[in-house]
C-alpha cells in the first residue's frame, strides 16, 4: 500500500513575506496529519540584517535552512543556489510548495520545484509594481504555479489574464489585513523597551528600498529624501533596512551616516518584527518610502503614507497615500500636510475577508490527495 505524501514546504526569503505567512504556517503546523517543512533562506540568514531567524526559532516550527550570497542577483549564472534548492527537494520530496510573493530568491525555488513536478500555491499573484523587476519575477512565478491565492478581483482578472484557468484562482484577499486584526498593539512603553530607545512626541517611520531598474538604485532619490527629512528637528524619524535588492549597500550606507549626523531625532533598527512594525506605525504620524509595506499595510492600520517614485506604480492605491516623484518640494509639501492635517483616516475595508488562511489552508490541502496537475491555457473566447 502506497503511503500518502503529506509533506507540505512553505518558503520564506524574509521578514517580510514570513509575517505575511504567519498565519498559514500555523494552520498546517497545528494539522497533526500534515508534515510541515519551512524552508528559511535569504535575509533571515543575515546577521546585518537582523537575523530573523530568531523570530522563527521563538515559534518552535521545524524548519530548515539553505543560505545564498548577498550578490545573488549579480551571480546568479554561477551561483550554487539553484543546485542547493534541486537537492534539497530531491531529498525531501514534499507534495506541495508554498510560496508568497515575487523576490528573485522566491523564483529560483519556485523553478527547482517546478522541474521537480512539485505543485506550486502561489500567495498574492497579479499585481503589478511597474518600478521593479520583482514585477517580471511575480508573473513567471504564477505562470510555473497550480494553485494562486489573489487579494481581490482585479488581480484575479490579471491571473486569468497570463492563461491560468479560472478553478485554479481564488481570491481568498489580504494576509496583512488578517494579521492586522489579530494583532495585540504595542505602547510606546512596550516599544521604548523593547529597543532600548526613548520615542519624541512626533514619530515617522522611514522604509526605503533599492529601485532595482535604475542603475543608482535609488541612491539619489534617497538622498533628496534625506535633505529634507534634516529640516524637522521636532520629528523623530526611524529608519529600517532596506531589503536586499541589488545596490541596498548604498541606502544603508547612507541611513547610518545621516543618524550619525543627526543622533538627536533619528533611530536606525535594522529588523523591527511583525507586531512592533504594526505597533510602531499606530503611534507615527505616517510611513515615507517606496516600500510595498506603504501601500498595502500602512492603509490597513489607517495611517497615511508618502509612497515615493514608482517602485509600486501599479498597485492599487488607498486615498490615504500621497503619491510623489522624488522632488524636494512635493515632500516637504506631503510632510507638512500630514503635520497640518491629523484627522482621523478611516479607508473602507468593509469587503475584506477575514480570514484568506482559511482559505488558502482549505484549498491547497486538497492538493495532498490529488494525482493529476497538468495545467491547461486558458484562452479569452
Amino acid at each position: 500500500m502506497k503511503v500518502l505524501n503529506n509533506k507540505v514546504c512553505i518558503f520564506s526569503s524574509s521578514r517580510a513575506d514570513f509575517g505575511l505567512l504567519s498565519p498559514v504556517i500555523k494552520k498546517f503546523s497545528e494539522d497533526k496529519k500534515i508534515n510541515l517543512k519551512l524552508l528559511i533562506s535569504g535575509t533571515h540568514l543575515k546577521k546585518n540584517f537582523g537575523y530573523t531567524i530568531d523570530e522563527i526559532l521563538n515559534k518552535k516550527l521545524n524548519y530548515d535552512k539553505i543560505n545564498f550570497p548577498i550578490s545573488l542577483s549579480k551571480n546568479i549564472l554561477k551561483s550554487v543556489f539553484l543546485k542547493k534548492v534541486n537537492e534539497y527537494f530531491e531529498k525531501i520530496n514534499p507534495k506541495i510548495l508554498i510560496v508568497l510573493g515575487d523576490r528573485l530568491e522566491t523564483f529560483l525555488v519556485v523553478t527547482s520545484a517546478y522541474i521537480n513536478h512539485i505543485p506550486i500555491a502561489h500567495i498574492s499573484g497579479g499585481e503589478v509594481t511597474i518600478g521593479s523587476q520583482d514585477d517580471s519575477y511575480r508573473h513567471a512565478i504564477t505562470k510555473l504555479s497550480y494553485l494562486h491565492f489573489v487579494n481581490n478581483k482585479e488581480y484575479h482578472d490579471r491571473v486569468l489574464q497570463l492563461g491560468e484557468e479560472k478553478k485554479r484562482i481564488f481570491i481568498s484577499g489580504s494576509l496583512a489585513y488578517e494579521n492586522i486584526i489579530n494583532s495585540k498593539f504595542l505602547s510606546r512603553f512596550e516599544l521604548e523597551l523593547n529597543f532600548n530607545i526613548k520615542l519624541m512626541k512626533k514619530i515617522i517611520l522611514v522604509t526605503f528600498h533599492p529601485k532595482t531598474l535604475d542603475k543608482n538604485y535609488n541612491g539619489n532619490d534617497f538622498q533628496i529624501v534625506l535633505d529634507v527629512l534634516k529640516n524637522f528637528k521636532n520629528i523623530q524619524f526611524i529608519f529600517t533596512s532596506p531589503n536586499i535588492d541589488k545596490g541596498y549597500e548604498i541606502i544603508e550606507k547612507m541611513i547610518r551616516q545621516f543618524v550619525k549626523s543627526n543622533k538627536s531625532n533619528t533611530i536606525f533598527i535594522k529588523s523591527l518584527g511583525q507586531i512592533n512594525y504594526f505597533s510602531l506605525i499606530k503611534h507615527s504620524l505616517c510611513v515615507i518610502g517606496n516600500s510595498s509595506s506603504g501601500v498595502t499595510e500602512v492603509p490597513l492600520l489607517n495611517k497615511p503614507s508618502i509612497n515615493i517614485g514608482d517602485r509600486q506604480k501599479g498597485r492599487i492605491m488607498y486615498p490615504s497615500i500621497i503619491n510623489i516623484s522624488n522632488s524636494k518640494k512635493k515632500l516637504k509639501e506631503a510632510i507638512s500636510r500630514i503635520l497640518e492635517n491629523q484627522d482621523k483616516i478611516t479607508n473602507n475595508h468593509l469587503n475584506f475577508n477575514l480570514n484568506p488562511s482559511n482559505t488558502i489552508f482549505k484549498e491547497t490541502k486538497k492538493l495532498l490527495i490529488q494525482k493529476n496537475f497538468n495545467k491547461t491555457f486558458y484562452d479569452f473566447k
